[in-house]
């Protein structure tokens, strides 16, 4: 349990909303407004777009498979941001063996030699030097699972694969016949083979760049945004020592060339799905389904266990508000710092944004029927941009029925405390307008999250569920914050249920 002073919220609240004058019909003593649900002084650096068309994705296999079709129709361009990629799994499958489907790295590689342009933009973390080829040796990538590997099988012959002589000719290969430590082993040295090939630009029209997390303006924007945010040396570990660029969005045909123009792909992606084969799954979340990748955790000697069940979503965009993605992405890029000497910007790289700043949000090609408007949020600390923190104010300052939210995380409790805070104003006022309590609607919040992933985020997670008065529902820890029992936070989070 935290004991530092909390963040009061409503202060970056008051910073946030844009005050309204409403006339008030003195006949009939009443009043039309209209909610802030934009942010409306933020605009100059992320501006609300119209005629934009949305489309929604639920989990992996809806997702990915829309992903893989756009991928295929493109024509100019394909630019991924990522936190991880992991080059062999497929985004559409069928069978229950590896490869089930045209694996991620073989899809980009095919549209790199037909001559599309494929850039990857990947968060690589921490501050030990690039070891060997494969990028995602480096300690902290893998510690918080930003690899593409799922676990190298020591001892196991891969004899009867055969390989291409050059890696730029790489391909997944078949894996009929095989068992399963061995379509493990096959699989993780498919992917050592594209990382190899991929870094040393043997794939034509394919460039990798990687960035890293700056602690520094980590620093400066939780101090600014999140003062009581830091409780723990743990917690100042987890956000500001090692924090990762968590962006995920893809942009393809964003600017073609005339030749291309009219049959260009022009859509993006906003999501959360990360690149990597955990986050493929069906809606249906079945158990130890094939579809899903084979563990190499566990007796997966004894029997074929699947990684466990996962959701996630993805928003598809057509419109104008592709213009800012196309900004965060030319930033990312002509910015990476890579490692070393290689895999990033420098001197020499010809800037992107300067060959797309001609290109405006009215050239940008509409669907008909395209009638959504959009802000694009981010959170990027070496722009002190905090925007999606602030949407989350916003939104939640203006809930008057309902809050729904689902999350992979839910551990920031000074939100909580933003809503009983904004709720109790909400009914003062109420009441001094002459309403009885029993005249005000209660505020209903439904959160659904998974359970802590790591013993060290269970504290923060306890902290939030018990601002909403459910700390009991992580029971192990919850009599352990309660004196009830003695459980450290990493059995807590083996044992709790959260709901």
């Amino acid at each position: 349990m935290s004991t530092s002073e909390p963040t009061d919220l409503t202060k970056l609240l008051s910073e946030i909303q844009n005050p309204e004058k409403s006339h008030v019909d003195l006949i009939k003593r009443r009043a039309k407004g209209s909610l802030q649900w934009f942010l409306e002084k933020d605009s100059k650096t992320h501006p609300v777009h119209d005629n934009n068309d949305l489309k929604f994705f639920i989990c992996g296999e809806e997702g990915f498979a829309a992903i893989e079709k756009d991928i295929r129709a493109a024509v100019s361009s394909i630019d991924l941001v990522l936190w991880g990629f992991d080059p062999g799994m497929e985004l559409v499958r069928s069978g229950k063996v590896w490869p089930r489907g045209t694996t991620y790295g073989d899809l980009l590689t095919a549209k790199a030699r037909e001559g599309v342009k494929v850039r990857l933009l990947i968060w690589y973390g921490g501050d030990l030097p690039l070891v060997g080829y494969v990028p995602f040796v480096q300690f902290l990538s893998k510690e918080v699972g930003n690899v593409p590997d799922i676990g190298t099988l020591s001892g196991v012959s891969l004899n009867g694969v055969l390989w291409p002589k050059r890696l730029s000719d790489l391909k997944a290969p078949s894996t009929a016949g095989k068992s399963r430590t061995e379509v493990i082993a096959i699989r993780q040295e498919y992917c050592n083979k594209w990382w190899e090939a991929a870094l040393h630009d043997y794939f034509p029209n394919l460039e990798i760049r990687l960035r890293k997390a700056h602690p520094e303006p980590i620093a400066k924007s939780v101090r600014k945004y999140l003062p009581g945010a830091v409780k723990t040396i743990t917690e100042s570990g987890g956000m500001i020592h090692v924090g990762t660029h968590h962006q995920k969005p893809i942009l393809i045909d964003y600017a073609p060339d005339t030749e291309n123009a009219g049959k260009a792909n022009s859509c993006g992606y906003v999501m959360g799905l990360n690149s990597v084969t955990e986050y493929w799954d069906t809606v249906a979340h079945r158990f130890n389904d094939p579809l899903r990748e084979l563990s190499p955790e566990g007796a997966y000697w004894t029997k074929a266990w699947h990684r466990k069940p996962l959701r996630d979503y993805a928003i598809r965009v057509q419109g104008e508000a592709l213009y800012c993605l196309n900004k965060n992405f030319v930033e990312g890029w002509d910015n990476a710092s890579g490692y070393g000497l290689a895999h990033g910007a420098s001197v020499f790289s010809r800037s992107l944004e300067k060959q797309r700043r001609s290109v405006r949000p009215e050239h940008l090609p509409v669907p008909p029927g395209a009638r959504c408007r959009a802000q694009v949020l981010r959170t990027f600390p070496e722009k002190e941009d905090a925007t999606i923190l602030k949407a989350y104010i916003l939104a939640a300052a203006n809930a008057v029925n309902y809050i729904y939210v689902e999350n992979q995380y839910f551990q920031l409790d000074d939100w909580p405390r933003l809503i009983k805070k904004m709720r109790g104003q909400y009914c003062e006022a109420m009441m001094q307008a002459g309403a009885k309590p029993a005249d005000i609607a209660p505020l209903n919040i439904f959160v659904v999250i998974p359970q802590a992933e790591r013993g060290q985020m269970v504290p923060a997670t306890y902290d939030t569920i018990n601002q909403l008065g459910f700390g009991q529902s992580m029971g192990a820890y919850d009599s352990w914050c309660r004196g009830g029992a003695r459980v450290s936070p990493t059995l807590a989070a083996a044992s709790s249920r959260t709901r």
